[in-house]
């Protein structure tokens, strides 16, 4: 079960005082009992630094910070106090979208300016979560919000499941052309009514998974995929024209880009702009140490997956050999 807790859930049931100094004894025992009682607790901060709002800082065990992805990424007097008051805690990005909104845009310049942030999440709302209303008529709605089943595929259902531990991962092999039917697989996995949250790829299945993160449902990802197939098969039954086409992306951007007809299917500024997380670990084999691409554009790493030059492939996270911005590595792609 889930508990929401806010400061005048706080004061109804312990008192008007409960959060007095004199009564800090009382209240962390309640809460710690609380916290034995339910799966999961949600503190509900105040709108100013008041003595709950440090209460709710200094209780959790990861703190979501909750933005409108189409305001301007600034940072919020309360949170600035963020970082002093809970240094070791983990803290997570939510950027709220409006239905119907296109794919996130900007998400690098919130990351960028809150380097204290591990992970980040989009969330698209529906309109009712943008309109200002009375108590009476959030309690009224929600009642009739639960009464009906939950949308296991929602992105605040993967949100949850993230954050209590059970989420669902589906990792994806290489064998080039038969990486087309990893769309198949993925549209019986979800007509089996089982929510998909993460995706590893090798090779192949690394530009599938990607392509799965960046479209919002199976219709739209297996169009992509059958342009790109048609075009990938055009290509390699007129070698000279492949050559051809490598050579200008060479030319437009040297040592990092998705060839043409990889780009229009995955773009290749998207990064931490998709539905879904996307993060590619790879290794610079000349420094000997892994690195984890979180905030960087998608199109080097996955093209360099889908396009490695040489060697042969590993165990997921641990292979194919590529070049990618002038460094050998070995690297997969893993998305979430």
């Amino acid at each position: 079960a889930t508990l929401r807790l806010t400061s005048d859930v706080i004061r109804k049931s312990l008192g008007s005082s409960i959060l007095d100094t004199n009564n800090e004894y009382r209240l962390t025992s309640w809460l710690a009992q609380q916290e034995d009682q339910h799966g999961i607790v949600l503190y509900q901060c105040d709108h100013n630094l008041t003595a709950w709002t440090q209460r709710c800082v200094r209780q959790a065990d990861c703190i979501l910070i909750v933005g409108l992805a189409d305001k301007e990424p600034h940072i919020g007097k309360i949170e600035k106090e963020v970082e002093r008051l809970a240094i070791r805690t983990q803290k997570e990005l939510v950027l709220l979208h409006r239905e119907g909104a296109d794919r996130p845009k900007n998400t690098v310049a919130w990351l960028n300016n809150r380097t204290w942030v591990s992970s980040h999440h989009h969330i698209q709302c529906s309109k009712r979560m943008f309109s200002r209303r009375s108590q009476y008529r959030v309690n009224e709605l929600y009642n009739k919000v639960l009464m009906s089943e939950p949308n296991i595929h929602s992105d605040f259902s993967r949100m949850a499941r993230w954050l209590s531990g059970t989420s669902v991962g589906l990792v994806l092999g290489g064998g080039g052309a038969r990486g087309a039917a990893h769309v198949g697989m993925i549209k019986a996995v979800l007509e089996a009514g089982i929510p998909i949250d993460m995706v590893g790829g090798v090779s192949i299945g690394a530009f599938m998974g990607a392509l799965w993160c960046m479209e919002k449902n199976v219709t739209t990802m297996t169009q992509k995929a059958r342009e790109w197939s048609k075009v990938r098969t055009f290509l390699f039954r007129y070698p000279v024209l492949n050559m051809l086409v490598r050579d200008r992306v060479t030319t437009v951007a040297p040592g990092a880009a998705l060839s043409p007809e990889d780009d229009s299917v995955v773009e290749a500024d998207a990064g931490p702009d998709v539905s879904r997380h996307i993060h590619v670990l790879w290794t610079r084999l000349q420094h000997d140490h892994p690195e984890d691409i979180r905030r960087d554009p998608l199109g080097g790493p996955v093209a360099a997956v889908l396009h490695h030059q040489h060697g042969h492939h590993g165990q997921l996270y641990a292979g194919p050999h590529s070049r990618y911005d002038s460094h050998l590595t070995a690297h997969e792609c893993l998305s979430e």
